[in-house]
C-alpha cells in the first residue's frame, strides 16, 4: 500500500469540548459553520465524519523542472493521515493567522504562516452537512 503525506500543519491536537454526534431527526450535529469548524479542527473523530470521500489535495512539487509546479491528486478516506487541520486555537497560538471566507453553502478556512507566506486553504461545503472537500497546500 502506497503511503500518503501527512495533510496537516501542527501535531498538536486539543481533545477538550463537546463531540458532534448527527442523530436520525438531525443528520448534521451543527449548521452553524463557525461552530463545526471549531469541533472539526478540534477533534479527529470530527474530521472523519465531516471529510469527503476521496477528499481533493493539491500541493506544489518544489522538485517539479524548470520551476516549482502544482499538481493534484485524489485520496481516499482510507489512505488519509490525521489530523487533517490542525487546532485552530493551537495554530493561532503559534502566531498562525486563520481566515475564514465564503458565504452560502461554501467556506474556506487558510491558515497562513505571515513569516514566510506558506498557507493552506481547506475548502467546505454544505452537503447537506458541512464535508471537507479539498486541502490546497500553497507552500513551496
Amino acid at each position: 500500500m502506497r503511503q500518503v503525506p501527512a495533510l496537516y500543519l501542527l501535531a498538536g491536537l486539543a481533545l477538550s469540548g463537546p463531540a458532534l454526534a448527527a442523530t436520525p431527526a438531525d443528520p448534521c450535529p451543527v449548521g452553524d459553520f463557525a461552530t463545526f469548524l471549531e469541533q472539526f479542527s478540534a477533534r479527529i473523530t470530527v474530521q472523519e465524519h465531516a471529510t469527503a470521500d476521496p477528499v481533493l489535495l493539491r500541493r506544489i512539487d518544489p522538485a517539479a523542472m524548470p520551476e516549482p509546479a502544482a499538481y493534484s491528486q485524489t485520496i481516499a478516506l482510507a489512505d488519509v493521515l490525521w489530523p487533517v487541520m490542525p487546532n485552530l486555537d493551537i495554530a493561532r497560538r503559534h502566531g498562525k493567522q486563520v481566515l475564514v471566507s465564503g458565504d452560502g453553502g461554501q467556506r474556506q478556512v487558510t491558515v497562513r504562516d505571515p513569516d514566510n507566506g506558506n498557507q493552506v486553504r481547506y475548502v467546505f461545503a454544505l452537503q447537506p452537512c458541512w464535508t471537507l472537500q479539498a486541502v490546497y497546500e500553497e507552500a513551496l
